[in-house]
């Protein structure tokens, strides 16, 4: 069997064992919060508070009804964070595993899976959040929020395909991990997650246009305050998605043999 055989080997299994990861997730949650009253939720309450903060400040600042605005923090918020998350930590997702690679037999695509469930985890508790600003808002319920879960779905596949390209890179060249989480501050700033880009009026090309991330974030929270989404955002982010999960793999299957040297 060729190495390139492996890795595509490995990436089957992998799928195939996804119940496995879940239970492995579950597990570092539980170990990563025992002991504590609140458990993962510390996570969610920290967000929620800075939410709470930032609406309470910027509202002022940019002349905008506390409310409204509220609602537009609580949605973009988590999803920005789930985006973050997964690039600062996709590059060591195999270095941090080099010990659970070695005790046991499991694909290492495994635990891909497993930290891509820990981060879908603490999303899905960040959209508390959501929840609570909805019944708070009480903004218009419409049909059009529903298009918010094919952006789900294109945001959970990216992530996957993502990590697994980032993950074999940030083995191989360590400094792939800080210079990512260096990008994701200055990226957080440039990306309109507590600002609003209507404000800029016609004049934002690179804050959204030639913005990556924008893109990803608007395929959830447009949906979800009601928004019409730019054709331009969903064509991007499925192109991106296809690319993604093609060259992760492709990657992956190349570099399955000589992964554990890198580690």
């Amino acid at each position: 069997m060729t190495p390139t055989q492996i890795g595509m080997r490995d990436l089957r299994d992998g799928v195939l064992r996804t119940p496995l990861a879940f239970s492995l997730a579950l597990r570092e949650l539980q170990t990563r919060y025992s002991r504590t009253t609140l458990g993962p939720l510390w996570i969610t309450l920290a967000q929620a508070v800075w939410i709470g903060g930032v609406a309470v400040v910027f509202s002022q600042v940019f002349h905008q009804e506390f409310k409204p605005f509220l609602y537009f923090l609580a949605t973009g918020m988590p999803v920005w964070t789930y985006i973050a998350t997964v690039m600062t930590e996709a590059p060591t997702v195999f270095v941090n595993s080099r010990g659970a690679l070695e005790q046991f037999s499991a694909p290492w695509t495994v635990q891909v899976w497993k930290r891509l469930m820990v981060v879908s985890w603490i999303f899905a508790q960040h959209m508390m959040i959501w929840v609570v600003a909805l019944l708070i808002v009480q903004p218009p319920i419409t049909s059009y929020m529903l298009y918010a879960l094919p952006g789900l779905a294109i945001l959970f596949v990216t992530g996957w395909g993502a990590m697994l390209l980032l993950g074999v890179l940030g083995a191989r060249y360590r400094d792939l991990q800080p210079a990512l989480a260096l990008s994701m501050n200055f990226m957080f700033v440039l990306t309109p997650v507590f600002w609003d880009p209507a404000l800029l009026g016609e004049d934002r090309p690179i804050m959204t246009h030639f913005n990556p991330f924008y893109h990803f974030l608007e395929i959830v929270r447009g949906p979800l305050m009601s928004r019409p989404v730019a054709q331009e955002s969903w064509t991007f982010c499925i192109v991106t998605m296809v690319l993604m999960v093609v060259l992760g793999c492709i990657t992956f299957a190349r570099s399955r043999r000589t992964l554990f040297n890198w580690l």
